[in-house]
């Protein structure tokens, strides 16, 4: 009988592990870059060193003309002073859309508590279950 029982919940718990690890987001590419505050970034653009800029959201990463690449926040309600300072020094820009709602991820990152709660349910029934098999 407990053998059995491992072969059911085991998997179970490997994939609900599994699933939890995909679905947390990590560390993304742009933390790992070296962050510079926003005066320099401002200062750099009217010196004529970045080449190109990438955008989401108040975040900016910034390559500069040697292809060092940046990282740098813009405070709230400056990004459109910083994009106007950044056409005016000749700079390329992208933009990344933002996200709105949540993601496929997100839904099944919040199903798992259910997920596990019925699970241990269906085990703690079959645990009540009489002896005799009735």
């Amino acid at each position: 009988m407990r053998a059995r029982s491992l072969l059911v919940w085991g998997p179970v718990a490997l994939i609900l592990v599994i699933l939890i690890v995909l679905l947390v987001p990590g560390p993304s590419s742009e933390s790992t870059l070296p962050q510079i505050a926003y005066s320099e970034l401002v200062s750099r653009a009217e010196a004529g060193r970045i080449a190109s800029v990438r955008t989401s959201g108040q975040a900016i990463a910034l390559t500069e003309r040697d292809g060092r690449i940046y990282l740098t926040y813009v405070p709230e309600g400056a990004m459109s002073d910083t994009i106007r300072r950044l056409v005016d020094a000749d700079v390329r820009i992208e933009a990344e859309r933002s996200r709105y709602g949540p993601t496929l991820g997100d839904i099944l990152l919040s199903l798992v508590p259910m997920l596990v709660l019925i699970g241990a349910w269906f085990f703690l029934m079959r645990q009540l279950r009489p002896a005799d098999g009735r």
